[in-house]
């Protein structure tokens, strides 16, 4: 068994570490190469369960707003936890902050929970909007981030593939497809994004 790999946890790219910082020109001049940059690393940027295990020689980047609550199932290897980049605490549970009554935790409630009446007993906005809505309001949370954000960002990927074979996009949600995403790869062998973390690839490799 492949053991989770412990490692500092990086909480941003270092554009939001000093986000007072001036634009620096290198930046700028980066941005106008960096599809086709990004492009060619494309097969080496990957996404995976945090709950699976993943390679050995892969440099796991979580993005997601809360760390994993059930920390004894996680087998992949986290060396980043940038929570900034994932859908916001309201897009996730409809509140304005992080709520930390257990029926927010959507994923692991049982029906009695969701029935005992408590305000988070309301289906949250990722399950109201359906998948399709969902991922249209994620992808515009992350058009919003400065043109520098995601230059942060894509030069953080770069380089951490200068020391490791592959970068593993983290999130919660199962390995397995369902709905629409399962039909389209039975019917036609079609791939459809079905997890935020597919969402957030797309973004970082302007797709």
């Amino acid at each position: 068994m492949v053991e989770a790999v412990h490692m500092p946890i990086v909480e941003s790219p270092g554009y939001l570490a000093d986000e007072e910082s001036s634009p620096s020109v290198s930046a700028v001049s980066w941005l106008s190469s960096s599809v086709s940059a990004l492009a060619d690393l494309a097969p080496r940027i990957r996404t995976g369960c945090v709950y699976d295990l993943q390679p050995r020689r892969t440099c796991g980047v979580l993005v997601t707003r809360e760390a994993p609550r059930r920390a004894r199932r996680v087998r992949a290897s986290i060396h980043a936890h940038w929570r900034w980049f994932a859908p916001s605490i309201n897009l996730l549970t409809g509140h304005s902050d992080a709520c930390r009554h257990r029926q927010c935790r959507h994923d692991d409630a049982s029906p009695a929970e969701h029935r005992s009446g408590h305000r988070c007993n309301a289906l949250p906005p990722r399950q109201q909007l359906g998948w399709d809505g969902f991922a249209t309001a994620y992808r515009a949370e992350l058009e919003r981030w400065p043109r520098l954000a995601h230059v942060a960002v894509a030069q953080q990927i770069a380089r951490w593939l200068q020391t490791f074979e592959t970068v593993t996009i983290l999130s919660f949600e199962s390995s397995t497809p369902r709905g629409a995403a399962l039909t389209a790869w039975e019917e036609s062998g079609e791939f459809r994004p079905y997890t935020q973390r597919h969402i957030f690839r797309e973004w970082l490799l302007m797709e």
